[in-house]
């Protein structure tokens, strides 16, 4: 069963932003798959509030927490100031 990360981010500032997300890209292709990554998002029912949404499959819920723990995605985080993050970690199918 698949495990995916759901990110709902404000990007702060955009220049920094982009150094980010190449870096963070190439962390994911270790083991997950981008099914959203950026783009037109709209709420159409409740209350959520969507920015920038990033969708990732990894191969099973354990890849995907071990992915966001990894030394590598951790790495990432030294450009994570230029946003803001809700993420979700489920089960997929």
């Amino acid at each position: 069963m698949a495990g995916c990360i759901l990110a709902n981010i404000r990007v702060a500032d955009p220049l920094k932003y982009a150094t980010y997300t190449t870096t963070v890209w190439a962390t994911a292709e270790d083991g997950g798959r981008f099914l959203v990554r950026g783009g037109r998002a709209e709420a159409v029912e409740g209350f959520f509030e969507p920015c920038r949404i990033a969708l990732i499959e990894f191969c099973g819920l354990e890849h995907a927490t071990a992915w966001l723990s990894s030394r590598k995605y951790r790495h990432t985080m030294v450009h994570s100031s230029a946003s803001t993050t809700d993420l979700v970690v489920a089960k997929g199918v």
